[in-house]
C-alpha cells in the first residue's frame, strides 16, 4: 500500500538549481522557476541526489535496493517505486491565489520576473589567473540564486517499506544544485508522513474535485485531465527533445489498467479491448470546458493576413461575380480550433516547454556530464503544467461503471514518460456520463468527413496504407454503404499523413512504426440523393481502443468560403474576484513585490534629483554617506551631522548648511510614494518600512551627488 509523504527542504545557504535556460542575456545561469515566477527544485534533481546518497549508504554497508527504490537505466528501463514530485516554495498556493486576485488591477506587480526577484538575487563570480593575479578574460559570470532561508515542500508517494531507507538518504543529503562544493546549496531535509489528521497538508495536496454524477446505464464517460506538472507524451521518433501535444488514449488505458488488473472485471476489460467494444479517445486541449480538435485540412491561411482564412470546401460556391483574387494560400499550420458562428474560428496552441537534465558519470568526483552513454547533458520536451485536456470513453456499460468508480477513487494519477519523477503528475476528473443512442442519424446529400485522430488503415493486401481509396472503403464498411457509391462521389480531398508507433510496456519492445492518416484530414462527398448518416462519432481502421480512427460526419450546408480568425493564446485562468487596489500587508507577497519595486523607484528618483541639485563639497557628501552606513534611522543621521558640525567656525557652518540642505531631500518620500501608488494602482502603507526607505533614499541621493561631483572634477581636469 502506498502512503503520501512530505519532504521539507530548508535552504541553509543560497541555492541554484539551473534548468539551462535564461530570461535574458544579462544572466548566464538562471534558476528553475514556474510560469508564476516561483522558484522550485526539479524532482529529477532530488531523485538523483537521493540516489547518490543511497549509493553512498550502500558503500558503507547499508542494505538497500537502489534500483527498486529509484529505478535503473537498463534494457528493461525499470521504474523506481518511489514517486517524487517537484519541490515548491512554501505557501505557493496562497501566493497564487493572491496573484489571481490582483493580476488585472496590478499586472506589473504580478509579473513572473518581479515575483522571482522577491525570492532570488543575482551573484557574480569570476576566475582568477594565478600567474597574473587578475581575473581571466571572459570569465565573469552572473548567477541567479534562491535566497537563503527559503523553504520548499515536495510530495512523495511510496510503499511504507521504503520509509526507513529513504529517511537515511534524507539524513545525509546536505547539498543540492550547482556550485554545491563551494558553499552553495546547503540544505536540511526532513521527511514527514501524511496522516488523516494533517488536514492542512491534505487540503494543500487535494483540490477536492467532485466527479459528475453517474447515470445508470451510461455507455459514455467524459473526463478532464488537469496537469499539475509537465507531462511527456513521446513522439514516434522516441527522442527526448520531442513530445506530442495531446495525451494518447493508450496512456488512459494504462492508468485504468493498474487499478483494474486485480479485479474480476479485468478479463472482461481485455476482451472488450480486443473486440473494440471499449474505446479510449485521445485527450485534446480544452478551452471553456470544450474539447478542441485539429484544424481541418481544408482551412487555408492567406499570406501576410493574420485575420482571414479560406475554407476550400466552399470554394466552388463563392460569388462568381467576384473578381479574380491574387491571394496566395497556404495550408493552415497545426493548431486546435474552436468553431464559432458565421465562419469565425478561434485558434489555440498547446504550451510546450523544454527542460534540461544531465546524468553524472559513475565517478562522482567529476561534477559534470562528459557526453558518453552514461553521462550526458540532454533536454526533454513536455506539455506545460496548468493546462486541461478532455477526452471520452465509450463502450460496455458495466466496464464504464467500473472505470467511473476507479476515476472517482483515484483522481490523482501519474501518466506518461518519467512519471515517477518530475513529470506526469495530473488530476483526472469525470465531467459527464451519458447513455448514447445506438441510432442517431441525419439525412445528408452533400457531406464531409473529418478525422479527429490519427487513423490506421489496413488494406486487403495485408499492408498498412495511406491510400484514399482504402480509407473510403473503410468508411463505406463502417456506414454499411456500397464502396463504389462513395468512391465515385468524392469531390474534394484534403489529406494529411503522419507516422505512429509507441512502446509496449508489457513486452518491453517498441511498437512498429506505421504510416497513417493524420488528424485534420477532410474528404468531401456529394451523392445523388439523401442518405441516413450518423451524427455521432464513428471509428475507422485499426486500434480504435487506443483512440485511433476517430471520425465525424458533417453536412455541407451553404457555407462561406471566407472566414475570420480570432487568435487567442491558451492560458489556464482561475475565476476570482478582483480588488480595485493593492493594500500593504506585511505577510502579503504582492506587498513585498511592491516594496522591492519601490526601492528601485527611489533609486531612479534619487539619480534624477541629484542631476538637478547644486554642487556640494566632497567632504560633506562622503561624511554623510558614512553616517548613513553607521546609523540605523534617518533621525540618527540628522543628530549625528548636527553634533559634528555644531562648532561655529566658517568651515563647519558651511558644512552644516550643506548637510541640512541635503537632508531636506528625504522629505520627498511621501510625494514619491503618492506618485508610485498612482502608477501601480496600489496603496503602499508601509509604516514599518518608513525609516528604512528614507535612509535608503538619502543614501542613494548622496551617492549620486558623489558621482555628479566626480564627473564635474573630471571635466575640469580635461579642460
Amino acid at each position: 500500500m502506498k502512503y503520501n509523504y512530505i519532504m521539507k527542504i530548508e535552504l541553509l545557504s543560497d541555492m541554484c538549481t539551473s534548468d539551462g535556460g535564461v530570461y535574458n542575456s544579462s544572466i548566464d545561469i538562471d534558476v528553475c522557476y514556474d510560469t508564476f515566477g516561483f522558484p522550485y527544485i526539479p524532482a529529477k534533481r532530488l531523485k538523483g541526489c537521493l540516489r547518490e546518497c543511497a549509493i553512498e549508504l550502500s558503500d558503507w554497508g547499508v542494505k538497500i535496493d537502489i534500483d527498486d527504490m529509484f529505478g535503473a537505466q537498463t534494457k528493461e528501463n525499470k521504474n523506481g517505486n518511489i514517486i517524487i514530485r517537484d519541490a515548491y516554495i512554501q505557501d505557493r498556493q496562497k501566493y497564487i491565489d493572491e496573484i489571481q486576485q490582483y493580476k488585472n488591477t496590478a499586472p506589473v506587480l504580478c509579473h513572473p520576473q518581479n515575483i522571482l526577484n522577491t525570492f532570488t538575487y543575482l551573484r557574480t563570480q569570476t576566475s582568477i589567473d594565478y600567474n597574473t593575479g587578475v581575473a581571466k578574460d571572459q570569465s565573469l559570470r552572473t548567477i541567479r540564486v534562491v535566497n537563503k532561508g527559503c523553504v520548499f515542500y515536495a510530495n512523495i508517494s511510496m510503499n511504507e517499506k521504503y520509509e526507513e531507507n529513504l529517511r537515511k538518504c534524507t539524513t545525509i543529503l546536505k547539498h543540492i544544485g550547482i556550485i554545491r562544493t563551494r558553499g552553495m546549496g546547503e540544505i536540511k531535509v526532513t521527511l514527514e508522513k501524511i496522516t488523516n489528521s494533517d488536514t492542512d497538508i491534505i487540503n494543500r495536496i487535494n483540490n477536492n474535485l467532485v466527479c459528475a454524477k453517474y447515470r445508470n446505464g451510461a455507455n459514455y464517460l467524459e473526463y478532464a485531465i488537469t496537469l499539475n506538472s509537465p507531462i511527456i507524451c513521446k513522439s514516434i521518433n522516441g527522442q527526448e527533445e520531442n513530445s506530442l501535444d495531446y495525451i494518447e488514449g493508450a496512456k488512459i488505458i494504462g492508468y485504468i489498467s493498474q487499478y483494474m488488473r486485480d479485479t474480476p472485471m479485468w478479463n472482461n476489460m481485455l476482451q472488450a479491448l480486443s473486440e473494440n467494444k471499449i474505446i479510449f479517445s485521445n485527450a485534446y486541449i480544452s478551452k471553456d470546458n470544450e474539447r478542441l480538435t485539429e484544424v481541418p485540412a481544408s482551412f487555408y491561411e492567406i499570406k501576410n493576413d493574420k485575420v482571414n482564412y479560406r475554407n476550400k470546401i466552399y470554394e466552388l460556391e463563392k460569388n462568381k461575380t467576384e473578381k479574380q483574387s491574387n491571394e496566395q494560400l497556404n495550408s493552415m499550420k497545426h493548431c486546435y480550433v474552436k468553431l464559432l458562428k458565421d465562419g469565425i474560428i478561434k485558434k489555440f496552441d498547446v504550451e510546450i516547454e523544454e527542460r534540461y537534465h544531465h546524468s553524472r558519470p559513475a565517478d562522482k568526483s567529476i561534477g559534470r556530464a562528459l557526453g558518453d552513454n552514461n553521462s550526458k547533458f540532454y533536454q526533454i520536451s513536455s506539455i506545460r503544467a496548468g493546462q486541461t485536456f478532455k477526452g471520452f470513453i465509450t463502450g460496455n456499460e458495466n466496464i464504464i461503471k467500473n472505470i467511473y468508480d476507479i476515476i472517482k477513487d483515484n483522481t490523482f494519477a501519474s501518466i506518461g514518460y518519467s512519471k515517477n519523477g518530475e513529470y506526469g503528475d495530473c488530476t483526472i476528473n469525470v465531467t459527464n456520463t451519458n447513455k448514447v443512442k445506438s441510432k442517431n442519424v441525419r439525412k445528408m446529400k452533400k457531406f464531409y468527413i473529418k478525422l479527429n485522430s490519427p487513423t490506421i488503415i489496413y488494406s486487403d493486401k495485408a499492408t498498412y496504407t495511406t491510400s484514399v481509396t482504402e480509407l473510403v472503403k473503410e468508411l463505406s464498411f463502417a456506414l454499411n454503404i456500397d464502396e463504389d457509391i462513395l468512391l465515385k462521389k468524392i469531390i474534394k480531398r484534403y489529406i494529411k499523413t503522419t507516422f505512429t508507433g509507441g512502446f509496449n510496456v508489457t513486452w518491453k519492445h517498441r511498437k512498429p512504426t506505421i504510416a497513417a492518416f493524420d488528424k485534420g484530414t477532410v474528404i468531401v462527398f456529394e451523392l445523388a440523393s439523401d442518405i441516413e448518416l450518423p451524427k455521432d462519432t464513428i471509428w475507422l481502421g485499426e486500434r480504435n481502443m487506443e483512440g485511433y480512427g476517430e471520425c465525424i460526419i458533417r453536412e455541407c450546408k451553404s457555407g462561406s468560403y471566407k472566414g475570420q480568425i480570432i487568435n487567442e493564446k491558451l492560458v489556464n485562468t482561475i475565476n476570482s474576484t478582483t480588488n480595485p487596489k493593492v493594500y500593504y500587508s506585511s505577510n502579503s507577497l504582492i506587498s513585498k513585490v511592491a516594496i522591492n519595486l519601490f526601492y528601485d523607484y527611489l533609486y531612479a528618483k534619487a539619480s534624477e534629483c541629484a542631476g538637478e541639485a547644486k554642487y556640494y563639497s566632497g567632504g560633506t557628501i562622503n561624511n554623510m554617506i558614512m553616517m548613513c552606513n553607521e546609523c540605523s534611522s534617518i533621525e540618527q543621521v540628522k543628530n549625528t551631522f548636527q553634533q559634528r558640525y555644531e562648532k561655529t567656525s566658517d568651515n563647519k557652518t558651511q558644512k552644516l548648511s550643506e548637510a541640512k540642505d541635503i537632508y531636506k531631500n528625504s522629505d520627498k518620500l511621501d510625494e514619491l510614494k503618492r506618485e508610485f501608488n498612482n502608477i501601480y494602482n496600489i496603496e503602499l502603507f508601509c509604516d514599518e518600512e518608513e525609516e528604512k526607505l528614507k535612509l535608503y533614499y538619502l543614501k542613494q541621493y548622496l551617492i549620486q551627488l558623489k558621482y555628479q561631483l566626480r564627473r564635474k572634477e573630471e571635466a575640469q581636469n580635461e579642460q
